[in-house]
């Protein structure tokens, strides 16, 4: 593994963008009105992404995605699959499915199904070794047991692109909300690092996901792992 030059300046560099992240989440905690945090991080997010590019405007994939607590086990998986056309360098659009299995709770033993179809829209730039990218997604939400529902979700990430080691490993901040019945009842955060070496692009995060339940936001922390692999 290669160590590229000036890593001091880098180093100083990352510490500025998450002294960026502090502030945006103090931000959001002090916006939450009536706030319950959960002590501790007891969940784990694991996905896997497979995906083949065509060319430069054709491209489709496959998530896994597995869901574990630390208190009940493994509770949540699913398996999403998308399609995506760059009509332009910085603006692209996909369809997505998703097929989700989930327990009724944590620590019950009985589980269900849902089945998402899915559009999404994204745009994306660069400014020097920053990079932002914008999604917002339509969701209809198909379930065994309860009614249809529609949602929208919208996230907004910046990343920076530190040039540390081979894998030019990149901190990145996201924020993304959740529109749905009552309006506005999710929030996630997200402070993570990414890299990428030839076909492979680990990513390494936490995120606190706060969710609004009867007027009372109630907020769960998570650390999740990711692997891209271009196939």
């Amino acid at each position: 593994m290669k160590f590229k030059n000036n890593i001091p300046t880098q180093i100083n560099s990352i510490a500025r963008f998450f002294l960026i992240f502090i502030t945006l989440f103090s931000y959001n905690i002090f916006n939450l009105e009536g706030q319950q945090t959960n002590k501790g991080v007891n969940i784990s997010w694991q996905e896997l992404y497979l995906y083949h590019e065509f060319d430069k405007k054709w491209e489709t994939g496959i998530l896994f995605n597995t869901y574990v607590s630390f208190d009940h086990g493994f509770f949540d998986w699913f398996v999403q699959g998308n399609a995506g056309y760059n009509l332009l360098p910085w603006f692209k659009l996909e369809a997505l499915y998703r097929q989700e299995y989930y327990k009724i709770s944590q620590d019950s033993i009985m589980w269900t199904y849902e089945m998402r179809p899915m559009l999404r829209i994204s745009s994306s730039f660069k400014l020097k070794k920053f990079s932002f990218r914008q999604r917002n997604r339509v969701e209809v939400r198909l379930f065994e047991l309860f009614k249809t529902r529609y949602r929208f979700r919208s996230d907004f990430r910046i990343k920076y692109s530190s040039g540390i080691t081979s894998f030019d490993l990149s901190p990145y901040i996201t924020e993304e909300v959740f529109l749905g019945k009552g309006g506005y009842n999710r929030n996630r955060l997200y402070l993570g690092i990414s890299g990428k070496n030839g076909k492979f692009s680990p990513v390494l995060y936490m995120l606190m996901q706060s969710t609004n339940l009867k007027s009372q936001w109630v907020s769960q922390w998570i650390l999740g792992a990711a692997l891209d692999i271009k196939i």
